[in-house]
């Protein structure tokens, strides 16, 4: 089984947040969380001092990590606004073009999910901002509709990554759906003191989709949290790769399980 490792980018600034309430819940959370015992003084304050070094992004950091272990990650990057999701296409365009020159293939974090209009606009935007057409797509949230997949293949995208289940990755005329298998947020608590727990738990349920013969396993985590002031996640990935490397796990980029996909099914 090969896995499949992707970064959803959902922010770039601080102050993108000054029009929706996303710093007002997150100075609460993690204040709550705090005073209930789930993070330490420590962590608290390095989360507290957070939006006024301006950077909620870590692409320098993830991928220069990511390229250290030789893991072939893809970047969706979102290119409108909703759901905290909120930098403009002059950000977006930065983000694209730096993770273009650190040699990672990049797609659409969309928000649109059941307007074809919208969804096609999102397809148009990466298309200008990099001179190329996206290949795939993920939606922010994993949001959903009946008609979506049909919506992306009639925008022109090849691939799409979006629906929560562990299962292979199908192909419909062409238009191949990659699965998400697991995600960060889904396999970890708020709660630092848990790490090992959670990364045992996690290579079990790898393990076992690789024993019941899956070809394909993708992961998602979320760039942002790659820094100390989250030491769950944090810790969480760096061990996760460090494991399935050591366990001989091959990784693998979209882009090739496609070519292989295909290549397989000619």
């Amino acid at each position: 089984m090969k896995i499949i490792i992707s970064h959803d980018v959902d922010h770039y600034k601080w102050t993108d947040h000054f029009r929706d309430l996303f710093l007002i819940k997150y100075y609460f959370k993690t204040i709550f969380y705090t005073f209930t015992g789930k993070l330490t003084i420590r962590t608290a304050l390095k989360r507290l001092s957070l939006p006024f070094k301006n950077q909620q992004h870590r692409l320098p950091e993830l991928c220069e990590f990511d390229r250290q272990h030789h893991i072939p990650s893809t970047f969706f990057v979102g290119l409108d606004n909703a759901l905290g999701l909120m930098y403009d296409h002059s950000a977006a365009k930065w983000i694209l073009d730096f993770l273009s020159k650190q040699g990672f293939e990049t797609g659409v974090h969309g928000i649109a999910y059941h307007d074809k209009a919208k969804i096609r606009e999102e397809f148009n935007t990466y298309q200008r901002l990099t001179g190329v057409p996206p290949q795939g797509m993920r939606m922010h949230y994993l949001r959903w509709h009946e008609e979506t997949m049909s919506m992306l293949m009639d925008a022109g995208y090849h691939f799409n990554s979006t629906l929560y289940k562990t299962a292979p990755p199908t192909i419909n005329n062409g238009f191949i759906d990659f699965p998400v298998c697991m995600m960060d947020v889904y396999e970890l608590k708020e709660n630092e003191k848990d790490i090992a727990t959670s990364v045992a738990e996690s290579l079990k349920k790898i393990e076992k989709a690789a024993e019941a013969g899956m070809n394909y396993y993708t992961i998602i985590f979320h760039d942002n949290y790659f820094d100390e002031a989250y030491p769950g996640y944090f810790h969480w990935y760096r061990e996760m790769i460090g494991l399935l490397r050591l366990k001989g796990y091959e990784f693998i980029s979209f882009g090739h399980a496609i070519n292989e996909l295909k290549n397989k099914n000619a």
